[in-house]
């Protein structure tokens, strides 16, 4: 059908998607990074991570953490398919948990906003949470109903999430009380013009 030339164009689209691969992983390490830096210069995660080298200026805590946990990550997925399932449906759980509560987050932001453009702030994120959520929600009941080892991958990968959001919600809880600041933004109070 391709003439002779289906084993070439397997190489070419393998050696592209390897590429961008690569792209990204470099790219989530990059951003992961930077918003380590400023969530540990806000006091949010431990402060060692939010210090920039004192020659180069980079978050060199935060480049050595982030390698730590990738390395551990990646060290289990590689053990066996499973294994590698498993941190695969991790990674994307929490890939449209975080885009989805993002929009859900604009949509709180602008919700009050007089200016706001109902377009960027109303229709897309709405679009973008049930995207999102439609998108986890059919992962799950896929890999579930599949049964065997990939609903028991599923279930593990959803666990290691679980996990995670509870540490995140112990820290956030713990650090909270620790700093004595409030878990939720007070907005500045408006004071009224006086009339004389």
């Amino acid at each position: 059908m391709l003439g002779g030339t289906g084993f070439p164009l397997v190489i070419i689209l393998a050696a592209t998607v390897l590429i961008a691969l690569i792209g990204t992983t470099l790219a989530c390490l990059n951003t992961g990074v930077r918003i380590t830096y400023v969530m540990g210069r806000d006091k949010e995660v431990p402060g060692i991570l939010g210090m920039l080298h004192f020659r180069h200026a980079t978050p060199h805590y935060g480049v050595i953490a982030l390698a730590i946990v990738s390395a551990v990550l990646g060290g289990y997925a590689v053990l066996s398919a499973d294994n590698l399932l498993q941190i695969t449906l991790a990674s994307n759980t929490g890939t449209f948990l975080v885009y989805g509560m993002t929009c859900a987050l604009v949509l709180v932001a602008f919700g009050h906003e007089h200016k706001r453009n109902v377009v960027k702030h109303v229709i897309i994120p709405v679009l973008g949470l049930l995207a999102n959520l439609g998108m986890l929600v059919g992962i799950v009941i896929m890999s579930v109903s599949a049964g065997g080892s990939t609903q028991t991958d599923t279930l593990i990968a959803l666990a290691i999430v679980g996990i995670w959001i509870v540490v995140g919600a112990v820290w956030l809880i713990f650090n909270s009380v620790a700093n004595k600041t409030s878990l939720l933004v007070k907005p500045p109070a408006i004071k009224s013009p006086e009339f004389r």
